[in-house]
């Protein structure tokens, strides 16, 4: 068994892998970028909070240099020369292997990790990150087009931050219409067959899910119609608070904070992007680096 621990800029993942499909074992939330500063790299709490929490799975699982590898992307970059020196020094006492990915690295494995077939479909992978969104346009296996839209998740919170709050007064088209203004001038709709949404919680948060009837893949086994993720959405805008999003997710409350946000950017682009389907989906860059390995 092969382990492998994704270190991100706001979430730790790890993953166990028999063959070429990975299993997320477990993840934890630490907002990375709280605190943040490029003289002192990632804060000393969140520096120890890392660290306590890869040695509990060291411990837990059984990691070794000879069957894990870490994969630290993001603002893992940006560390300073010394608190990189310390990183390495204290995976090494554990006996784990750390890579820092360029971005170029980053975004091939991440490319490499989505591409595929898709029974000939012609689909848009969304992927929102806290600055920006990538979109990637697949026909057949091939890129076609590739975007970087200037609206990210916390651009949402900083300017809507009542949306984590029941608020009835609240408009979906306020905040849609403030993401359109921001790429309106930016041609996305590539007349696509469905929408590939990297994370969004959708299962977690419970979207109308039904079996995937546009492609089978193996891997991607549910869809919603844009008409029902857009009903979810307002739902969610106007009777869920905060903390009914963490109830769904005790142990990640972090990561559910930005729930909301995401999928009202994903459903604006979507519309824009004339999409009819989505399809939720959990691929990452841990994918991809199997997928390289194995070459298939």
């Amino acid at each position: 068994m092969k382990y492998y621990i994704d270190l991100g800029s706001s979430i730790v993942k790890i993953y166990e892998c028999e063959k070429t499909n990975p299993k997320l074992l477990e993840e934890k939330s630490i907002l990375f970028k709280n605190y943040f500063s490029l003289e002192e790299g990632i804060s000393r709490k969140n520096y120890r909070d890392l660290m306590q929490y890869i040695r509990e799975i060291s411990k837990k699982y059984n990691l070794n240099e000879k069957n894990t590898t870490t994969y630290a992307i993001g603002i893992w970059r940006k560390i300073p020369k010394e608190q990189l020196e310390t990183l390495k020094a204290d995976f090494n006492d554990l006996k784990l292997k750390l890579n820092i990915l360029t971005k170029e690295e980053e975004t091939f494995y991440f490319e490499k990790a989505i591409q595929g077939i898709y029974d000939r479909k012609k689909v848009l992978m969304i992927n929102i990150n806290t600055k920006n969104t990538e979109l990637i346009e697949y026909d057949k296996a091939n890129i076609k087009n590739r975007k970087t839209l200037q609206i990210g998740i916390q651009e949402i919170l900083n300017n809507f931050p009542q949306i984590n709050q029941e608020n009835d007064n609240i408009e979906i088209e306020k905040i849609t219409d403030y993401i359109l203004d921001i790429i309106k001038e930016e041609n996305i709709d590539f007349k696509c067959d469905c929408g590939i949404f990297i994370g969004g919680n959708l299962k977690t948060v419970k979207y109308n899910l039904v079996p995937n009837s546009i492609f089978n893949d193996g891997i991607h086994e549910y869809m919603i119609s844009y008409k029902d993720f857009e009903k979810k959405n307002m739902e969610l805008l106007k009777k869920f608070t905060l903390f009914d999003l963490n109830m769904l997710m005790p142990e990640n409350k972090k990561m559910i904070e930005s729930v909301k946000a995401e999928s009202i950017i994903a459903q604006t682009i979507l519309k824009k992007a004339n999409i009819p389907y989505i399809i939720p989906s959990d691929l990452n860059i841990i994918n991809g680096i199997i997928k390289e390995n194995n070459k298939f």
